[in-house]
């Protein structure tokens, strides 16, 4: 039976922000809890995961998008092994946990890691936002009647280059049966199992 943990629970046994958590989450390098929720649960599935991202984000310098690309294509004892690098490196004092931030800036400098980009300035316009504005000017402000209505799609990548789609929107039930299709499928093209 594997252990299941509340998000603040694994959040403290990994020293994470529960933030960074669901950001994961949001940005599809790990499946959300188990159970969906108030009663939200993680699994042992969870721990293993964020001990590998640790490993490939934190440890080795990697940007989410091509630790996400690596996790799609990772084999379970790969997974293992860099989830015991992560856990490794996870040991008391591997962290700052008092200091202001510019002192933990310095520390990453020190250490070689990568400084994250800055964030981007809310107020100033977006692609799309330039997009829209540009063909307004060329429509001459004649707006077409509205036809297009946008659909729900869900993704769930088997390897970087091969993903299911789903229409439509997905209970939390209903995606993990995908998702676990997905894992049997990337098993098979990855040559396990």
């Amino acid at each position: 039976m594997e252990s299941e943990l509340t998000l603040a629970e694994l959040g403290e046994l990994l020293d994470m922000q529960p933030r960074t958590i669901r950001s994961y989450i949001e940005r599809d390098l790990l499946r959300g809890p188990e159970v969906g929720g108030r009663g939200a649960r993680y699994t042992d599935y969870h721990v293993t995961r964020l001990q590998a991202i640790r490993a490939l984000k934190d440890f080795r310098g990697l940007p989410l998008a091509e630790v996400r690309r690596r996790l799609l294509s990772i084999t379970g004892p790969e997974l293992t092994s860099l989830a015991s690098e992560g856990a490794v490196a996870q040991k008391p004092g591997s962290l700052p946990k008092t200091g202001s931030a510019l002192d933990y800036i310095r520390s990453l400098k020190q250490s070689g890691k990568p400084e994250s980009p800055p964030a981007p300035d809310a107020e100033s316009p977006t692609p799309m936002d330039s997009v829209l504005v540009r063909l307004d000017q060329l429509t001459a402000g004649n707006k077409p009647q509205r036809r297009s209505r946008g659909e729900v799609w869900v993704s769930i990548p088997i390897t970087p280059d091969i993903e299911i789609r789903v229409r439509g929107a997905q209970t939390a039930e209903q995606l993990s049966r995908w998702e676990r299709i997905a894992d049997y499928l990337r098993d098979l093209l990855m040559g396990g199992a």
